[in-house]
């Protein structure tokens, strides 16, 4: 939030755990990454609470969260995991998704994932929207696989590409955006995904098609 505004943090907790909560103003370092596997940032820094002639009121609310809708999360593997299964523990977790309708559930920890798969009927772009939640929005992007091959075994290496995402690399701050746009192409195989950290509150994405054929005659 900004200047009078609240703030919300959220964690999952464990049963006949203790916990502690602390209020400073203090500063404090931190550490944030965010974006894509070719196109990520880490971020560090402090940030110091700002002075105010406003008490402060602390509120803490439990809410019970549902199991995870696919099962997916990143990290916790003790092995090397290389992309390829990846993509496969993905098609196994994914749930099918359709243009038009609404994709929802809840980002149950920092590392979870929820996976959708689908196949779009026209070539177009297409729009993604995200009206819920209204605060801390969730990471969203459309994936494909792609492949190249490998120089020193000549064979094919198959990989996730990102097509499109609701990170705004254009904003200063790079915000995640309520709405973006992905050109896709009709019959082929998408991925769409949705992460980032825990909340209350679920997700919807919803989808359609924006504009219709794009076919360049060039190409």
């Amino acid at each position: 939030g900004g200047v009078g505004e609240g703030e919300s943090l959220y964690f999952m907790s464990e049963p006949e755990k203790e916990y502690y909560v602390s209020v400073t103003s203090k500063k404090m370092s931190y550490e944030y990454s965010y974006g894509e596997d070719d196109f990520s940032f880490v971020e560090y820094g402090e940030m110091e609470a700002g002075q105010s002639m406003l008490p402060y009121t602390v509120k803490m609310d439990s809410k019970l969260m549902p199991e995870d809708e696919d099962g997916y999360s990143l990290g916790g593997e003790e092995e090397e995991v290389t992309e390829e299964d990846m993509i496969a523990a993905i098609d196994a977790s994914a749930r099918p998704y359709q243009i038009g309708e609404s994709a929802e559930g809840y980002i149950q920890s920092d590392s979870d994932q929820d996976w959708y798969t689908f196949v779009p009927e026209e070539n177009g772009i297409y729009q993604f929207d995200i009206p819920s939640p209204k605060r801390d929005l969730p990471y969203v992007q459309i994936a494909e696989v792609a492949e190249f091959i490998d120089e020193e075994t000549n064979k094919t290496v198959k990989y996730l590409s990102s097509v499109a995402s609701n990170m705004d690399y254009y904003s200063w701050d790079m915000e995640l955006t309520d709405t973006f746009f992905a050109g896709l192409k009709a019959g082929k195989t998408y991925y769409l995904a949705a992460g980032g950290t825990t909340n209350f509150d679920p997700y919807k994405i919803t989808s359609k098609l924006a504009v219709k054929s794009t076919q360049d005659q060039y190409e």
